[in-house]
């Protein structure tokens, strides 16, 4: 049976928060859950706490699905979006191919880096250029007619991937094909591709290591590629101990109400201001090891207990506000903002991902006639 494009966008949305929100907890009552060194609560965590981080996560699971669920129907049923496959002109694929070009050039010094090293490297500029292009290349990958045009591009923003240490860049290249296929060949190949992509993820961390090592695979490689696939769970396993400390009262200050605005805001009033997830890692980390954040984590510093019923709602209003203007150019970053987010804080994520493409969008609708990034019937 076929899907629509609505349709495999409402799947992935789901399989994410699940991971995310309520696979650790599942993991951990089973006793699959391995700790971080980091945090040494896990086996200190009652009952009570227990069903308290599940409870508030299924119900911040339910409120994220029907929020996200509403306004991808809103936006299809008003036209926002447009799922019809084109041809683009010439001139903008190989622009995108220049800069992808580029970016791949320039990052290729990185493969000699440690992934802190590279992480220091990197500037707002160089970060916003990047994640314009990822997003001009998702789209064109998502909407060019000629599929023979876009597999290169899939291939650039793989090398980038492993020359930034970054999973989250996959997905640039990793969901339009997976929804591609999914549409055109049904619900067989969207589970066959949803395991293929999850191991893809899965083992990236090795991958990337062994990159680094001219791909010299030793027994210790081999060790840690049983580790990741045995702890399906340890890309939510920080966020998941954090919400776990803080019930325990092992938790820094952190800052309240962060809904209101991007820290970068308040930091104008406030020089020493700074995100939720670098006064986590400050405090359990010693800036070793970034740790993120937590959405239930962030929505109790914003509604206290309350956060988990009034989140949804605060997502939906921005979610139907970013699908009225950005239309289908940003549904490829929404993914990429949600995993994100979920692991993260709100804007911090919004910020990257959705808000540098989306005021370009802006930009470009106010002082550009004819785009050379989109032609104009295909803005929806």
């Amino acid at each position: 049976m076929k899907l629509n494009h609505i349709e495999v966008f409402k799947y992935v949305v789901f399989i994410v928060l699940f991971y995310f929100l309520l696979i650790p907890s599942i993991f951990h009552f089973f006793g699959l859950l391995e700790q971080s060194k980091y945090f040494g609560e896990l086996a200190k965590s009652n009952t009570s706490i227990f069903f308290f981080i599940f409870i508030s996560n299924f119900i911040l699971f339910l409120g994220f699905t029907l929020a996200l669920t509403k306004s991808l129907n809103i936006s299809n049923n008003q036209n926002w979006f447009n799922f019809e496959y084109v041809s683009f002109k010439r001139s903008l694929i190989a622009l995108v191919y220049c800069c992808l070009v580029y970016l791949v050039w320039s990052s290729l010094e990185n493969f000699s880096l440690d992934r802190s090293e590279v992480k220091e490297e990197v500037t707002f500029l160089s970060s916003t250029f990047l994640i314009f292009t990822l997003t001009a290349s998702s789209y064109l990958m998502m909407k060019e007619k000629n599929f023979l045009i876009i597999l290169p591009m899939s291939f650039f923003i793989l090398v980038l991937a492993f020359s930034f240490s970054e999973r989250e860049l996959l997905l640039y290249a990793g969901l339009p094909i997976f929804i591609r296929f999914s549409v055109n060949y049904g619900r067989s190949m969207f589970f066959f591709l949803g395991l293929l992509g999850m191991l893809s993820i899965l083992l990236f961390k090795v991958v990337s290591v062994e990159a680094r090592n001219n791909f010299e695979f030793t027994d210790n490689s081999k060790e840690r590629i049983s580790w990741y696939l045995t702890n399906f769970a340890n890309d939510a396993l920080v966020k998941y101990e954090l919400e776990n400390a803080y019930l325990l009262g092992d938790s820094p200050q952190y800052n309240k109400l962060t809904y209101l605005s991007p820290f970068q805001i308040f930091r104008l009033i406030d020089e020493t201001h700074t995100s939720n997830g670098r006064i986590a890692t400050s405090y359990y980390t010693n800036g070793y090891m970034g740790t993120g954040f937590s959405a239930l984590l962030e929505s109790w510093q914003n509604f206290s207990y309350l956060g988990p019923f009034v989140s949804p709602i605060f997502l939906f209003i921005v979610l139907v506000f970013t699908f009225r203007f950005g239309g289908t150019v940003l549904l490829i970053p929404l993914l990429v903002f949600l995993v994100k987010f979920l692991r993260g804080e709100f804007w911090t994520a919004y910020m990257i991902y959705i808000t540098f493409p989306f005021i370009f969008l802006i930009l470009k609708r106010l002082f550009v006639s004819r785009s050379i990034f989109l032609r104009e019937y295909e803005l929806t």
